[in-house]
């Protein structure tokens, strides 16, 4: 009972924010943003997103065991933790002079460490794991070189600053400039509305 508790408690929290997270992905430009960014104009919510996120969990929960079926979220989670612990600390070392709310203390032992300990779990996952994961990591590269390359906002941007002869250093300031051009274009559209503060 516990167990059953517990796994829908998860799947609640992840069918809730996995579609905020690929908005915020449409609306770089990494996917369509018909599909992913477009906004509930009742509910301000990314409803289609939210659908389709439902509907291939349930296709795919229906059809593969529970056990591989969880080994490979954990493999992907893991992957994704290592990614971020390596990026705050490539970012801290590339960009110091950005604006950040919260520093990570003890970047340079914290980083390390979580990379380390999650690439342990993922060498324990075994050998089925890592293919269904090179599987996944074939897939996203295909939609990235597909799609999400030509219509990356910070590609488009970098591509204009090299078109005028002017280095990426300050990729990052305009990059968010045109962030806040976009929301607030975003905010006067009737299909792609701010999401609200509050549940």
């Amino acid at each position: 009972m516990g167990a059953l508790a517990g796994i829908t408690s998860v799947l609640l929290v992840l069918l809730l924010s996995l579609p905020r997270v690929l908005m915020a992905m449409a609306r770089d430009g990494l996917l369509p943003k018909k599909a992913f960014a477009t906004v509930h104009p009742r509910f301000q919510t990314p409803w289609i997103g939210t659908i389709i996120t439902c509907v291939f969990s349930a296709v795919v929960g229906s059809l593969l065991p529970l056990e591989d079926l969880a080994r490979m979220v954990n493999g992907g989670t893991l992957c994704a933790f290592m990614v971020v612990c390596a990026s705050v600390w490539i970012m801290r070392k590339t960009h110091p002079e950005m604006k950040r709310p919260f520093r990570v203390p003890c970047i340079w032992l914290v980083a390390p460490l979580g990379v380390f300990s999650c690439l342990v779990m993922l060498i324990n996952l075994g050998w089925l794991t890592w293919t269904r994961l090179g599987v996944w990591f074939l897939i996203g590269m295909i939609i990235y070189f597909s799609y999400s390359r030509r219509h990356s906002r910070v590609g488009q941007a970098l591509r204009r600053r090299l078109t005028k002869g002017i280095g990426p250093s300050t990729l990052m300031e305009e990059e968010n400039d045109d962030s806040d051009d976009s929301d607030s274009s975003d905010s006067e559209g009737s299909e792609e509305r701010p999401m609200p503060t509050t549940a």
